[in-house]
């Protein structure tokens, strides 16, 4: 099988998921999510996969290969000092996820990424 890869980008962690659940579904692999963004540069070691994802995102990816990796999260002294936060007071952040998609589900896996809000980088 023709294994095709596609980056995308979100702004939320949901919506990347969304997205890497119905992927999985028209049979893509080798999924990766990264957060990026305000603490992406701290240099964080990737985190492992459970716990970075809901309890049905990993259970629909049990067997497939997935990597994740985040930032640390906004301390109160970072948000004290409006150090990449947002002025919601959140950390600003985007988060990427790549996959292998089968070539002929190319342009529906697309599709979905867009529908999830997601934008193909």
């Amino acid at each position: 099988m023709d294994m095709q890869p596609m980056q995308a980008k979100f702004a939320t962690q949901d919506q990347a998921e969304s997205a890497i659940r119905k992927l999985a579904f028209l049979r893509g692999d080798r999924f990766r999510l990264e957060r990026v963004g305000a603490y992406a540069d701290t240099g964080t070691p990737a985190i492992d996969a459970s716990q970075s994802v809901d309890g049905l995102t990993a259970s629909v990816l049990a067997g497939s290969a997935f990597q994740s990796s985040s930032g640390i999260m906004a301390s109160a002294d970072a948000a004290a000092h409006q150090w990449g936060v947002s002025p919601e007071g959140g950390p600003t952040a985007e988060f990427t996820l790549s996959a292998n998609v089968p070539g002929e589900a190319a342009e529906q896996a697309r599709t979905v990424i867009l529908q999830a809000g997601g934008e193909m980088i």
